[in-house]
This record gives C-alpha cells, sequence and structure tokens, in this order.
C-alpha cells in the first residue's frame, strides 16, 4: 500500500493547477475560518490588492485569487459570499481568513473562530477587465441574495466559441499594440468586388489662392516607453497589474512549477534578464508582478510542469550561467 501510494504521488504533481478540485466550481472544504481587521487593514494583500476590513474578501492558502466562494457557517447556518485576494491562514487546522466584515456576516465575531464549509461558486479561467470582474461579482452576490445557485454557463457550439477567442485575442493584441483591428477577409473581398463609380471630371474654376497657415511651434514628442538595454520599448502601464505576462506584456496562466531566476524593482532589468534567459532556449520565459512592502517587483521565471520537471530545468540553468529555485506559478 505504501509503495503504491510513492508510486501515484507524481502523477497528483503533473495535474494543472486550474484543473485542480480546488479550483474548480461546486469544490468544497470543511473546517475553521478565523478572522482579520484592524491590524492589518490598508495593508498590501498577496495579490496586490490593499486589505479593507470593511469588503467582503478572504485569505486562503492556495485557492487561485479573485475566486468567488461561499462560506457557511455550520453552528447558524448564514453565508457570506468572498473574493480571495489574500494568502493564509497558516495556523492549526484553519482553512480561511475572512475580513472582519465577513466574519460580521456570518456572526462569528465574538467567537473568533468558528466551523465552516466553503465552496467554489466562481473561478476566473482567463484574463478579465477589472471592470468585467466587479460585474461578475455583483452579479453572483445578486443571484445568491436572491436564493440562486450559481450554475457554469451553457456550452456554446465550437465554432461560435473559437470565433469569440479569436477576437478575443485580435482586440488584446490591438490594445497592447495600438494597432487597429484588419478587417475581416470576406469583407476586403465584397469591397474589392463592387466596381467603382466614375467620377466625373472636375470643371476648371479659379479658386482664391489659399492663405498661409502661420507656423506653429513643433514641440518634441513626449517618449512614454522605457528602453530595454536591447533597444525594444517597454511599455510600463501593460505590466501594471498583478498578473504573469509573456515578455511582451500579454497576459498569461502557467501551470505547475517553474524555475525563478530573479527578482527586480525595474522592469527593463527583468525584461532584459527574461530575454537572457529565453535565448537558452530551455523553456519559455515570463514576468511574474507582484509586491515587496511596499516596493513593486518584477520575478523573472521561467518553464512550467511538475517539481521533477523544474528541478532538471534549474540544473540546466546553472550549467549556462543562470542560478535559480523552484517556486508554483499559482
Amino acid at each position: 500500500m505504501f509503495l503504491l501510494l510513492i508510486l501515484l504521488l507524481p502523477l497528483q504533481l503533473t495535474v494543472a493547477p486550474l484543473d485542480q478540485a480546488y479550483n474548480r466550481v461546486g469544490y468544497t472544504q470543511r473546517g475553521e475560518a478565523s478572522y482579520y481587521a484592524e491590524q492589518f487593514h490598508g495593508r498590501k494583500t498577496a495579490n496586490g490588492e490593499r486589505f479593507d476590513m470593511n469588503e467582503l474578501t478572504a485569505a486562503h492558502p492556495r485557492i487561485r485569487f479573485h475566486t468567488l466562494l461561499r462560506v457557511t457557517n455550520t453552528r447558524n447556518n448564514k453565508s457570506v459570499i468572498v473574493r480571495i485576494n489574500d494568502r493564509g491562514p497558516y495556523v492549526g487546522n484553519r482553512i480561511i481568513d475572512l475580513s472582519k466584515a465577513a466574519a460580521a456576516k456570518i456572526d462569528m465575531l465574538r467567537s473568533g473562530v468558528a466551523p465552516v464549509l466553503l465552496e467554489v461558486i466562481y473561478v476566473e479561467t482567463g484574463p478579465v477587465t477589472e471592470r468585467e470582474r466587479k460585474a461578475n461579482e455583483e452579479r453572483i452576490r445578486k443571484q445568491e441574495e436572491k436564493g440562486i445557485r450559481t450554475r457554469p454557463p451553457a456550452k456554446k457550439e465550437p465554432a461560435e466559441d473559437e470565433e469569440i477567442k479569436r477576437r478575443s485575442v485580435l482586440e488584446r493584441i490591438r490594445r497592447l499594440l495600438g494597432k487597429q483591428e484588419k478587417a475581416p477577409e470576406n469583407q476586403q473581398e465584397s469591397n474589392t468586388t463592387q466596381p467603382e463609380e466614375p467620377k466625373p471630371e472636375p470643371q476648371p474654376q479659379t479658386q482664391p489662392k489659399p492663405k498661409p497657415e502661420p507656423k506653429r511651434e513643433q514641440k518634441p514628442p513626449v517618449q512614454e516607453n522605457k528602453e530595454t538595454p536591447a533597444g525594444k520599448p517597454v511599455d510600463v502601464e501593460t505590466f501594471a497589474g498583478i498578473n504573469t505576462y509573456k515578455l511582451d506584456g500579454t497576459i498569461i496562466y502557467p501551470n505547475g512549477y517553474g524555475v525563478q531566476v530573479g527578482s527586480y524593482n525595474k522592469l527593463e532589468t527583468a525584461i532584459q534578464i527574461g530575454r537572457n534567459v529565453e535565448q537558452t532556449r530551455l523553456a519559455d520565459v515570463c514576468i511574474q508582478t507582484g509586491w515587496s512592502g511596499s516596493t513593486r517587483i518584477f520575478r523573472v521565471i521561467t518553464g512550467e510542469g511538475t517539481p521533477e520537471q523544474a528541478r532538471e530545468l534549474a540544473a540546466k540553468l546553472k550549467a549556462k550561467g543562470f542560478n535559480g529555485f523552484i517556486k508554483q506559478h499559482y
């Protein structure tokens, strides 16, 4: 039996974080809940937000950030919907740390600790804007108040789903690069097949000479983007969120474990180191943003997979001159 558990352990580690049970809608967990309040009010949370004890948020050791949970006090059957934006608790058998407002909703301020049932009711599976995130949270809270349990959206037809994904990717690329999306091919063809109507030749007319426009003083353009030592521009605003990005600024969701080769307080330095690591052609490189106290940091991480794969990658990177350590992406 012991040998069977040893053989099964590597198979469990290969499961991607989004496929883990605790990152699926419907996952439940039982244990004790605590809460934190004035002592931490205004401090940075693990995802970079400011902790507000009056908001309905919570800390969990591993559930994905921005996941919505239904937390029920099993002593009185009172429930509250919270959003995960912090990590913890790491004391005893406690499974969640609620904000003061959330703790008040389920009447556990006096006891401080209460037995609870957690249920995952919403998980972000891709990049969303802050406006979309707040709209989803408000919609789900309203449904909960009406006693309607949330369900996963109905599956769309494959063709429609692929078209939505394609348009979403093109829109994100357009926003990142500041370019307009090209018209679809069928629209271009329809434009080219329509014959142009002949325009009448203009009659010669004597027009008054235009007045010379006053010369305007030209100001040098303001350069908002910084440049890395490689000479390629880096848009700092693109990396403004608390996410994981490709070197070009595209938000990604890597799985499992990677190797962190450095942490920097300047984005251009992190990008340059990332490009140097990328030249080894050992694995893809990403930038994970976060906070260290009040300092903005940019972590350079490469690779994704199991802990064993991450250890092998770390050894190969060391042979190339890059020291690093294993780090879980989420």
